[in-house]
């Protein structure tokens, strides 16, 4: 048995051929954030006072652990919506209870011990969160699933309850698991290859080992190999997206927290970050910040769009959202879900740490500044009388034209502006992000 296949053996996967020149990790795929990993110790479901030393990893969504810390493809997967409480047990032990089963791991000393339990309990929430959360992801699995239903996979005497939901391939022990959110492991389409071999087989390969799958019926066969080639099709499109987002370098890190390869923006924001922080963004209502997945909400992603967010990127975004930070009060990917929320609503919300226009306050001097820019056509192509109406019966669009106007070209230079048609940009354009990214900048 070659060094990888051993790296890829599972309690229910059984060890398959590899492709050839399969690598052990691939770094140019966008890995999930992970919060905490490490080696730990875990009580066999027998009770059995003998532990299995496993890697765990734990990310927003999920606690995973695998035989060593180069597996691609889990043990076990626990969705961290499905976990009701995780206390100390003493000895360095602490425990993870979900609403079927108590998982014990042990750590090496109370204090890393102390640590794990913080972070998964900062990861789960207050129950009133993990009654929301499961319920979300519950409902995401039971409507945007491709496909699920068992299916034989080669090398087991049972079969696999498989869901096919969005960009990944999860499989489960049973269909109960599945319900309750604990699987075995998944698997990211965008890597995956779908190949028809024998009459009711096809093999989904990826560069770590290629899975053999067997379905019942030839006609369920052609049914799984034409959704998994289209969510195959759909990631690498989706992904595409991302790629593109992330070629401006600071758009790889998390605008609020500095985490890597954040996977949700805020549209009106013109900021690019992760999933933990992109609950608080939600929190904020969609009037301040519109969140929406670089991976799964296609439609939204225009050409002219991801143009703009190549060209300003989190760096010069944080120009104005983040130019006064203390760093006593900057995120870290390590902070806690209350420290996001306090600084992310101060960020947004109250604008407590912007940058403010040097005529900040002089609304006569805010007024003449408007004025002067707007009677060139290079500017804004708007007759005196015009402007009065706008003035008069909608403040709200005047303050977004002086936003405009007065603090982007703080963020882009002139050239970069003529590229966008800045100077065309109107509150119901596709350019909306630029005029709404520094909305709220004349108000107390």
């Amino acid at each position: 048995m070659s060094k990888l296949e051993s790296f890829n053996q599972s309690v229910y996967l059984p060890v398959s051929s590899l492709p050839p020149n399969a690598p052990s990790v691939d770094p140019s795929l966008p890995p999930s954030p992970v919060i905490k990993m490490g080696w730990l110790d875990k009580n066999p479901p027998q009770g059995s006072m003998i532990y299995q030393r496993r890697w765990v990893k734990l990310d927003a969504d999920y606690l995973r652990y695998f035989d060593n810390e180069k597996e691609v493809y889990s043990k076990r997967i626990i969705s961290t919506s499905s976990i009701a409480s995780v206390s100390n047990i003493g000895e360095q032990k602490f425990e993870v209870v979900t609403h079927s089963r108590t998982f014990v791991f042990r750590a090496e000393s109370d204090l890393e011990r102390n640590g794990w339990v913080s972070v998964l309990q900062d990861a789960v929430g207050d129950p009133r969160c993990r009654r929301e959360s499961k319920g979300s992801l519950l409902s995401l699995s039971a409507t945007n699933h491709e496909m699920q239903g068992y299916l034989e996979l080669r090398g087991l005497r049972s079969k696999l309850y498989v869901v096919l939901c969005n960009d990944k391939v999860f499989l489960y022990k049973n269909q109960e698991d599945y319900k309750l959110g604990i699987g075995i492991t998944f698997i990211d389409m965008n890597v995956g290859n779908v190949k028809d071999t024998d009459r009711r087989s096809f093999d989904l390969t990826t560069p770590y080992r290629i899975f053999s799958f067997m379905a019942e019926t030839d006609q369920l066969k052609e049914q799984w190999v034409e959704a998994m080639r289209e969510s195959i099709a759909e990631a690498l499109s989706n992904y595409e997206v991302a790629t593109k987002i992330w070629s401006e370098e600071s758009n790889g890190f998390c605008a609020d927290c500095g985490a890597t390869k954040p996977e949700w923006a805020a549209i009106n924001l013109c900021v690019v970050f992760c999933k933990r922080c992109a609950g608080q963004h939600r929190g904020l209502g969609p009037s301040i910040s519109k969140v929406r997945s670089l991976k799964m909400d296609k439609k939204v992603w225009t050409e002219e769009l991801i143009q703009l967010f190549m060209l300003l990127g989190n760096a010069r975004a944080n120009l104005f959202w983040a130019a006064n930070v203390p760093p006593s009060e900057a995120l870290l990917p390590s902070s806690c879900t209350e420290d996001r929320r306090r600084f992310i609503t101060a960020k947004y919300r109250e604008g407590k740490y912007r940058r403010y226009h040097q005529l900040f306050g002089n609304q006569q001097e805010l007024d003449n500044a408007f004025v002067r820019p707007t009677s060139s056509r290079r500017v804004w192509s708007r007759s005196r009388s015009a402007r009065t109406a706008v003035r008069v019966k909608r403040p709200h669009v005047l303050e977004l034209l002086l936003d405009a106007v007065l603090i982007f070209p703080f963020v882009l230079s002139r050239a970069e502006r003529r590229t966008l048609g800045v100077r065309r940009a109107r509150p119901d354009s596709a350019l909306n992000g630029p005029v709404l990214f520094i909305d709220r900048c004349l108000q107390t």
